[in-house]
C-alpha cells in the first residue's frame, strides 16, 4: 500500500517549515509565533494520520491495537499482546502434550483467558497499575501474584502462563 506520507515525512516537513519560519524571522524582523505555529502544525499532522486511518484498530494472531479480538490458541504461538484494545484466548478444550509457557501482555486494555479445570495451569503475573484476577478469585492491584492448580507439575503437560498487566486488567478463570 503506498501512503501518501510517512511520519518520518511529516516530521522532515514540519522542522523545514520551523526553519523557513526562524529564516524570515531573522531577515524580515518579523514577529512570527512559532510555537504557535508548530503546534498548529502538530495538531494538522496528527489529524491527516487519523483520517488516513493510521490511528486505526490493528490485530493480527499475536496482538491487538486499539480493537478487540479473540485470539484462537494453536501450538507455536506463545505469545499474546493487548494495547489500548480488548483481547480473550480460549484454552478450553486444549490437551497439551507437554508444558506450554505462554506470555500474555496488556497494556491500557483487558484481556480474558479461558482455561480448562482438566488442564494443570500455573499463572505468574507482575501487574503495574491493574488488576490481575486468577481463578481462585484473588485479585493482585500491584505487585506479583501467583496461582497453581492443585495438579500442576511443570514436568507434566499444561499451560504456564506469564502475565504482565500496566494500566489494564486480565482474568483466568475455568469454564
Amino acid at each position: 500500500m503506498n501512503k501518501l506520507f510517512s511520519g518520518a515525512s511529516a516530521i522532515g516537513i514540519i522542522i523545514v517549515v520551523i526553519g523557513v519560519f526562524f529564516l524570515v524571522r531573522n531577515i524580515f524582523d518579523l514577529d512570527i509565533p512559532v510555537f504557535t505555529i508548530l503546534l498548529s502544525a502538530v495538531l494538522i499532522v496528527g489529524g491527516v494520520f487519523m483520517i488516513r486511518g493510521s490511528f486505526a484498530p490493528k490485530h493480527d494472531a499475536q496482538h491487538v491495537q486499539f480493537g478487540d479480538t479473540k485470539f484462537a490458541f494453536t501450538p507455536g504461538q506463545q505469545h499474546y499482546n493487548v494495547l489500548f484494545g480488548e483481547g480473550s484466548l480460549n484454552l478450553k478444550g486444549q490437551k497439551p502434550d507437554s508444558n506450554i509457557p505462554l506470555s500474555v501482555e496488556c497494556s491500557f486494555g483487558q484481556f480474558r483467558i479461558i482455561a480448562d479445570r482438566e488442564v494443570p495451569l500455573k499463572v505468574k503475573g507482575n501487574v503495574s497499575f491493574g488488576t490481575l484476577r486468577g481463578p481462585d478469585m484473588k485479585t493482585a492491584s500491584f505487585g506479583e501474584y501467583t496461582y497453581m492448580s492443585p495438579d500442576y507439575n511443570p514436568a507434566q503437560p499444561g499451560f504456564t502462563i506469564d502475565v504482565r498487566v500496566s494500566f489494564g486488567e486480565v482474568e483466568v478463570f475455568y469454564i
